[in-house]
This record gives structure tokens, sequence and C-alpha cells, in this order.
């Protein structure tokens, strides 16, 4: 799309003109936005009601076919990145001189090329290519040459092949291709830990390059999670940084020094930047009893049983009432896990930046420090083949990285 068409701007424009522009197209830019964001859940809305029995137009069998029919098109779009990486490539003699790539590479067999799927990306794993090669393109240069020589094309006629074997349109009414697979991304490295949840060490981005370790990128880990203690947050990412660094290379050693040196901070800091925070829904769904005793509902997640004992404490201290108001649904609270646990007992929640001293339980350092903390860190190290950091952390003096 020509930029001329949206720029609207006199023959001499003023400096004023141009500021008044930018205002209007970043206007313009947010409108657009919105729209994208609304027609979205609008059409998500409509697959959800269809699917709804209680709609007057529900449809189980459309619903199940929008489901099945995208499920469909990525187990495709995998079987044709992999014949690619397989069969086509391997036989694209002028390509493979291109790249530097000796004509005698046996591409792998038994191995996916495809290593992770979901419902708008794919990554796909061809070192094994790049390591072949002749090192005559930096990473970035090889994997763009062989995209646009080569899979580019292939990618395009693929996607038409399948809208045509479904009947579906191929062009949309702006004349682009109705199904298009795009290079997004060239990584160093990416370390899954589960279905979208991964942490990626990206070299190239839509037309910018990166060095190693300057734009790492986190996706469904506790260490990006507003939930997650600020603190805890900062202190993931450092770990996570020397992951991606090390790679294979990972001294559990150090790892250890570093999380005994952060559980030490845990009992320096504030209690409020060590906690969680959630919002409450539905708080009268789960807790049952407040004011005389405590009894919640099977299932009554931690931070709403920490309000629960929040108010049952706020219930029994009249003075405290004067300064401290009731926890209810919809409220946003932070909690942590107490010293004293019973059968009803093991968390307290409070409003943020209003920490009740007068009546708070004793916080379980050890327990809150392995919660939000150690635990993700050990689902990395997991994923990564190192055994995971016992929660009693054996070393006690603290050493450098070094």
């Amino acid at each position: 799309m020509e930029v001329s068409k949206w720029v609207n701007l006199p023959e001499n424009p003023t400096k004023e003109d141009i500021k008044a522009e930018i205002e209007r197209l970043g206007k313009l830019k947010s409108d657009f936005a919105n729209s994208d964001s609304a027609l979205k859940i609008q059409l998500n809305s409509a697959y959800g009601c269809i699917g709804f029995t209680g709609f007057i137009c529900y449809d189980r069998n459309v619903a199940q076919t929008v489901t099945m029919q995208s499920a469909d098109l990525i187990q495709f779009t995998i079987r044709a990145m992999d014949e690619y990486f397989r069969t086509v490539l391997p036989s694209n003699g002028d390509l493979l001189a291109h790249l530097g790539v000796p004509l005698t590479f046996q591409a792998k067999q038994t191995d996916k090329y495809v290593k992770y799927a979901d419902t708008d990306s794919l990554f796909v794993v061809y070192n094994d290519y790049y390591l072949a090669s002749d090192r005559r393109f930096d990473l970035n240069q090889f994997v763009l040459e062989l995209y646009k020589m080569g899979l580019k094309e292939y990618l395009e006629v693929k996607m038409v092949e399948y809208c045509r074997n479904y009947g579906a349109i191929e062009i949309r009414p702006d004349k682009k291709p109705a199904f298009v697979i795009e290079l997004e991304n060239i990584c160093y490295s990416v370390l899954w830990t589960a279905s979208k949840k991964y942490i990626k060490d990206s070299s190239w981005v839509k037309g910018k390059t990166f060095k190693p370790q300057t734009e790492i990128t986190i996706k469904g880990l506790d260490a990006n999670q507003s939930a997650t203690p600020k603190f805890a947050r900062d202190k993931m990412k450092e770990v996570i940084k020397y992951i991606m660094t090390n790679g294979s290379k990972v001294n559990d050693y150090k790892i250890s020094v570093l999380l005994k040196q952060v559980k030490e901070q845990y009992r320096k800091i504030s209690i409020e930047e060590i906690c969680r925070t959630e919002r409450i829904t539905e708080y009268a769904k789960h807790v049952i009893n407040d004011t005389n005793h405590l009894e919640f509902k099977p299932g009554a997640k931690p931070h709403v049983k920490g309000a629960g004992y929040y108010n049952f404490l706020l219930y029994g201290d009249k003075k405290a009432q004067s300064k401290y108001p009731f926890l209810t649904s919809a409220t946003k609270v932070r909690w942590y896990y107490t010293k004293q646990k019973t059968d009803l007992i093991e968390s307290f929640a409070f409003y943020p930046d209003n920490y009740p001293k007068d009546i708070a339980p004793e916080i379980d350092y050890d327990m809150q420090f392995e919660k939000t903390f150690l635990n993700p860190i050990n689902r990395v190290l997991n994923a990564i083949g190192l055994k995971q950091i016992d929660p009693e952390l054996v070393y006690f003096e603290p050493f450098g990285w070094d």
C-alpha cells in the first residue's frame, strides 16, 4: 500500500503542517487498530455463539467445523514445511550452491523440522543446513536468502493448493492472497517449556537485526506475567538471560548461587514486593463463611482463600475495620503464603499498597520464594534437561558469577 494514499500534506508543508499530519496519522493508526481488534472480537464472538446451546442459530456442526478446519490447516502447513526441507530443498542444486551448502548434504528424515506450531505461527529449526554451509552468509543473510529464493514461493503455492482443495477464497477483495505465511523472526535460539510457553533470543525481527541476548522475548511464563511480583520477574529475567547465553553449557551451580542471593533478598525487601497480584472473581461463590468462622467451597484458589482469611480477621477486629476496607469480588489483591497453615488457612490477601500490619499473619518466606520464583525457574531448567534446584538451596555463601 502506497504511503502517499494516507498522507495529506500541502505542496510546501510547514513544520506545523507536518506536526499536525503526524498527529492525525497517529489517531488514524489507533482507529485502524481498534477496528481490527473489534472485528476480531466480533468474529470470535460469532463463533462462540454458534457453539452455545442457548443461541437461536446454534449449530454444533458449524462450530466443530471451524475448530477442525483450523487444526487441519496447521497440520497441512507443518507437513508442507517438513516436505520442503526434507525433499524440495535438497533437490534444488542451484539454491544449495548459492547458500554454500554441499550438494551431498543429507537432510534429516526422522526428526521434524517444525518444532512448534500454534494458531498463527510455526517455529522451524533448520540449523543443520546452516551448519553444513561454508558460512558465506551470516545467520540472518542465510535465512533471508533461502526464504527469498525458494521457501516463499513454495509456501505461496502450497497455500493456494490448500484453498483450492476446500473451495476456499484464494484472493481477498484487496487483491492480496487469502492465506499468507510470512517470515517474522530469525532466532539464535528458542527454549520451549510447554505449549504457548517459550523464550526466544531473536536475531532478526521484521527487518531489524539484533545482537545475541539483546532481544529476548518471553511468552506465557511467569517472568512476563503481571501476577508475578515485579521483583521476581526482574530476577527471573536475569537467570533466563544467563540460560539463553550459555545454552547447553549452563552451570547449575552458578544458578543455585544466584537463587540463594535472591532468596536472601526476599527477606530484606517489603512484603508487598514479593506478593502475587490477582483479581478476585465471584468471591461469594467460593467463600461460604468469613464472619464467625472460615469455610470455603472445594477448589477455591489461594488468593480467594487469602481474601476470606483477611475478611475473617477484619471481622474480629473492630479497630482495624476503621483502617482497612473489606475485600469483595472484582477486587485486585496482593497475597502471600502464611507461616501458620491449617486445612483452611494457607494464604493471606490484602489491598495493594495498604498492607494491614495490625492483623496480617506471619509470611512463610521459604514457601513464598519457592512458589513465586524457584518453581518457575525449575520449569525452565527442566526444559533444557538440567536437574531442578532443591528448595533448601545447599549453597550458603554468595559468590560472584566468575
